[in-house]
């Protein structure tokens, strides 16, 4: 019995389908992935985990800098619960920037951040620490000053603004440097009762736990006297 021999196209297209098989088997979705690590450390730090879009966690807090940036702002990802009787708040972010070109094009811009928020028992006035960078120094000459301290290595490390300079120097005490030092990546905010420790990055799930450690030490090592006397 004859048989004919199957067309080339055919054998090329079958080993073809081989080849993706076996460069991407079953890849998984990252994000999902994501999710699944999040909400098994929310689990395991006895945290609640909702990774739906949340756009009133965000209005919430829309006074602290990294969310009154852009449009289309809202969390996900959010890991909530108490820590020493103080509410606290782990959370991916999203805004978007859009920019408008010639002929009235324009573009989107979307940026996907994480934060850390504790609430505190009193309100305060504005103070951001951030890393020295050059977007911090070109700030400072466009009419942003920032705050200069006896310790030159602070000065030099952490670009500080604040509406009220005695608050900074209070919270800026030389423990408090001390740690910031040690921890040159952290982006602290202080506004009204909220502590935050903000990120320009979505932080890895194996990061969240040391983070939140972070963010409660900075909360600690504020002076109790500013916390009673509000």
């Amino acid at each position: 019995m004859h048989h004919e021999a199957a067309p080339p196209w055919l054998i090329l297209s079958f080993i073809a389908v081989i080849v993706v098989y076996l460069l991407y088997p079953g890849k998984p979705d990252p994000e999902k992935k994501r999710v699944r690590d999040l909400a098994a450390v929310a689990a395991k730090l006895n945290l609640a985990f909702r990774a739906k879009y949340d756009m009133e966690l965000i209005e919430r807090y829309v006074y602290l800098t990294h969310f009154s940036c852009g449009v289309d702002r809202y969390a996900y990802n959010t890991l909530s619960g108490s820590r020493d009787g103080a509410p606290v708040f782990i959370f991916d972010h999203h805004f978007d920037i859009i920019t408008v070109a010639g002929a009235g094009s324009s573009g989107h811009h979307h940026h996907y951040f994480s934060a850390l928020l504790v609430e505190m028992p009193a309100e305060f006035p504005c103070l951001r620490i951030r890393p020295e960078t050059w977007k911090s120094r070109l700030t400072e000459e466009l009419g942003h000053p920032q705050i200069a301290f006896e310790s030159a290595e602070f000065t030099r490390a952490f670009a500080v603004q604040a509406s009220e300079a005695k608050f900074a120097y209070e919270v800026c005490h030389p423990q408090m440097m001390e740690f910031l030092l040690a921890n040159r990546d952290l982006s602290v905010e202080v506004n009204r009762s909220a502590l935050a420790v903000l990120f320009e990055t979505t932080l890895r799930p194996a990061e969240v736990e040391a983070n939140l450690a972070r963010l409660l030490k900075l909360r600690q090592l504020l002076p109790h006297y500013l916390l009673a006397g509000n």
